[in-house]
């Protein structure tokens, strides 16, 4: 098994553009909330909590028309998949390696589709992007789409610009779904781990059309109404959708030092897994958090107690997370600090996995952490942590829960 480091990366959300930009945001505590009469109230007007500010967007240029003239979601994965493919030569060595392309986005019915099918009818005969090409075969791609694309007179395939225009030759796949960004990191480490990759650009993205409706009519008006009375994460299951998009150029460790890739952090483990009950119930049941989190420490080689910190939703009715937490911080005699961003962040549903991860490697970096609450409403003998402070911090052991009854545990080790 090869060890697997992740060098460059680059997000953009609600809080700001690039990694520290969305940091600097978090230890101020800043959250969509602030500006917000309420979730509900706001949606009504149309003014969605929790958006990728447009304007700021706009600022970032994009030329390949296809792309520029695609889906919103499409036009957030360029951008940053652009970002990342800047950064330390990472172009040059993309185009000249077999490395891996991994997208996990949510499906709206006409988000990141078709991205072999990209390959095959947008590029020309030998495989290699041309202009030309590309956008005189767009209109056949309409064929082999959703049939609700063609409604909305948009190209499914846009997302296979980011393989052609950098010229990434090898495998690819796109996964769809609450948890699909958790699946495409994942997917990425293993594939690494087991030598069947030596490296991978991982793309997530998020935006709210179509699927905010759907989540917003579950419980957000529930948890509207808590706003003004405070809202507690250590007893209210609670969420807001978000949008979050990141890209992650992952790499066997030897072969970072070889190109000269500067790795932030190694991942030691990561494991996924889905458990029974009624869709959207998000009862998580102890056991399986347990389970998965066993698993991964395990796989890593170590115990709980080795942890320095863990990221974490709080999605779970009953507070089965925070339960199992508590309770395996007294049975080890830690006093591992559990951060829950969502109420700064949102939940950011198929990029929550990367939301959480950009979190956790800028923490290893900057060694500081933020709370966990709104500002004037950390309540007595907080359980999540309550203030900007500098700590140690080494291992971070991230648990992200979907919406569709998924967990994943993920362990990063700063290097």
């Amino acid at each position: 098994m090869r060890s697997v480091v992740i060098g460059p990366s680059y997000s953009i959300a609600y809080h700001g553009f690039g990694d520290d930009e969305i940091y600097e945001g978090l230890l101020k505590n800043i959250s969509p909330l602030d500006e917000a009469e309420s979730v509900l109230d706001s949606a009504l007007k149309n003014q969605v909590v929790g958006r990728i500010p447009w304007d700021r967007f706009l600022e970032f240029p994009i030329k390949n028309g296809c792309v520029k003239n695609g889906p919103v979601e499409a036009r957030y994965a360029y951008l940053t998949a652009s970002k990342v493919v800047e950064k330390d030569n990472l172009a040059s060595y993309l185009e000249g390696s077999e490395a891996g392309l991994y997208v996990g986005t949510m499906n709206n019915l006409y988000g990141l589709v078709g991205l072999r099918n990209g390959y095959r009818i947008c590029a020309n005969d030998d495989l290699e992007y041309d202009k030309l090409t590309f956008e005189s075969r767009v209109g056949t791609g309409y064929s082999y789409v959703h049939p609700m694309v063609p409604v909305y007179k948009i190209p499914n395939n846009v997302i296979a610009n980011i393989a052609l225009d950098y010229r990434i030759h090898g495998e690819n796949a796109n996964f769809f779904g609450e948890d699909s960004g958790c699946v495409a990191l994942q997917e990425s480490f293993w594939k690494i781990r087991s030598e069947l990759l030596k490296g991978a650009l991982v793309i997530n993205s998020n935006h709210l059309f179509i699927n905010y409706l759907t989540f917003m009519f579950l419980e957000i008006h529930n948890f509207s109404k808590k706003k003004d009375t405070g809202i507690n994460p250590e007893s209210d299951s609670f969420y807001f959708p978000s949008e979050w998009a990141s890209s992650f150029a992952l790499l066997e460790e030897e072969e970072a030092g070889r190109i000269g890739i500067s790795a932030r952090a190694r991942i030691m483990a990561s494991r996924q897994i889905s458990y029974l009950g009624q869709y959207f119930d998000r009862a998580l049941p102890g056991e399986t958090l347990e389970t998965i989190t066993k698993r991964a420490l395990d796989d890593a080689g170590i115990t709980w107690g080795d942890l320095d910190l863990v990221i974490m939703d709080n999605l779970a009715t009953p507070r089965t997370s925070l339960d199992v937490y508590r309770s395996w911080n007294q049975d080890h005699n830690a006093d591992i600090p559990l951060l829950c961003p969502t109420l700064l962040t949102g939940h950011s549903i198929c990029s929550s996995g990367s939301t959480h991860l950009s979190i956790a490697l800028k923490i290893l970096e900057k060694q500081k952490i933020f709370s966990s609450y709104l500002r004037g409403q950390v309540p007595d003998n907080p359980a999540f942590t309550d203030r900007t402070e500098s700590i140690e911090v080494k291992k971070i052991g991230i648990l992200t829960q979907g919406l569709n009854n998924s967990i994943q545990f993920m362990i990063v080790e700063k290097m």
